[in-house]
């Protein structure tokens, strides 16, 4: 301490404490250290000995974080402070020296009362800003301050009733803070863009309410801002895994479209199977009459070349013949249209048509060559694949 107590004063005393108070960093006192340490002294504050001897017990240790006085436990932090929440208003009923003298003032207003003496006045510099302190402009700007001995009223008022602000433990702010973060991410992720501003300020103004509800009602301090500058991160941090999700989606249709243009164009001309797709993309293909050119076509005696045969011979030799086929069909515009055994249905001028006419000589050239194409897979045949005959 900067200075001792007078010895008169110790010796009447029924105890002493170290009656200076710490700021936070913002200036304000918000909080009364109960045992102070220091170097050159160690015991318990101003605060605490004058509410020890008004309950008539000692502040003792009970649990990590707690002290027990009476029945009453107070909360405290690793400097053993407590966070002051007997406030008033006012703290405490202010009696000039001047009303202390006059002839007509009655002592018993003290009685079994705690009684402070101290300075005030703006001169002896010994005011201070706390939670209450106001502000009000009319013109010029006022401010109330409290003075050293109000604060210290503030504190015992706080030990003696049990009116301590809990500091919500650190545990139960992440589990606040994680939940109301991951459902603002889970509505962002589901919801349309302008609806999820929505969810982020009720979101916001809500986890405010709480924190002030929590102070007011329960005596409880729940440091709300990291939580609410989680839930403004979870605006960005939403959107950005929202446009990743319809990137992913948007490229799996990509591959399946690439998957079924390649299926497609195995059958029929690239324009024919992208207009397949165009339509099923668009959501179906209508009703639609149509004039087209239909081709059927199928191998001769198919069963009787293929008896006596394995399966895997003839799948193999038949393979090559559709394979073959099918090439001739995409070259002229045709759309194969099913396979029915050794058969085929090809279809002209349907799902695209390059006009009636155009599309018959499509259908005549590609059963021409598909003819041709016949004999040549019969001149480079392998052993034991049978001389083909197609109608």
């Amino acid at each position: 301490p900067e200075a001792w107590p007078l010895a008169d004063f110790t010796e009447a005393a029924l105890a002493s404490g170290f009656v200076n108070t710490p700021k936070d960093e913002d200036g304000l006192i918000r909080r009364m250290p109960l045992v102070v340490r220091m170097e050159n002294y160690e015991g318990i504050s101003f605060s605490a000995a004058l509410a020890t001897n008004y309950v008539g017990h000692p502040l003792e240790p009970y649990r990590p974080g707690l002290l027990r006085l009476g029945e009453r436990e107070i909360p405290v932090d690793s400097f053993f402070a407590i966070l002051i929440g007997g406030w008033g208003p006012p703290p405490a009923e202010i009696y000039s020296v001047e009303s202390l003298l006059s002839d007509d003032f009655a002592p018993t207003v003290f009685d079994g009362k705690i009684v402070l003496i101290g300075n005030s006045s703006i001169a002896a510099k010994d005011l201070y800003d706390t939670p209450v302190s106001t502000t009000r402009v009319r013109g010029s700007q006022f401010q109330r301050q409290l003075s050293g001995a109000e604060i210290h009223v503030a504190a015992v008022t706080t030990l003696i009733t049990g009116n301590v602000i809990f500091s919500m433990p650190l545990l139960w702010q992440w589990m606040i803070s994680v939940f109301v973060v991951w459902v603002c991410l889970l509505l962002i992720e589901r919801l349309r863009p302008y609806y999820s501003v929505l969810v982020i300020l009720l979101s916001a103004f809500g986890v405010f309410w709480l924190a002030l509800y929590l102070f007011a009602a329960q005596q409880v301090w729940f440091p709300f801002a990291g939580t609410d500058l989680g839930i403004g991160l979870a605006w960005p941090a939403g959107l950005g895994y929202r446009y990743y999700k319809i990137q992913k989606v948007k490229a799996e249709i990509e591959e399946e479209k690439q998957s079924l243009m390649g299926l497609f164009e195995q059958y029929m001309s690239p324009e024919v199977a992208a207009e397949i797709l165009h339509k099923k993309l668009e959501g179906g293909v209508t009703n639609e009459a149509r004039i087209a050119t239909v081709l059927f076509s199928d191998i001769r005696d198919f069963t009787a070349l293929t008896s006596g045969k394995s399966p895997t011979e003839v799948l193999a030799w038949l393979n090559r013949y559709f394979s073959a086929m099918s090439e001739v069909i995409k070259e002229n515009n045709g759309h194969l249209n099913k396979f029915m055994g050794d058969g085929m249905l090809v279809v002209f001028g349907v799902p695209k048509s390059n006009g009636v006419a155009e599309d018959a000589e499509n259908a005549v050239r590609a059963a021409r060559q598909m003819m041709e194409r016949v004999e040549s897979l019969n001149a480079t045949r392998r052993s034991g694949e049978p001389s083909l005959s197609m109608g």
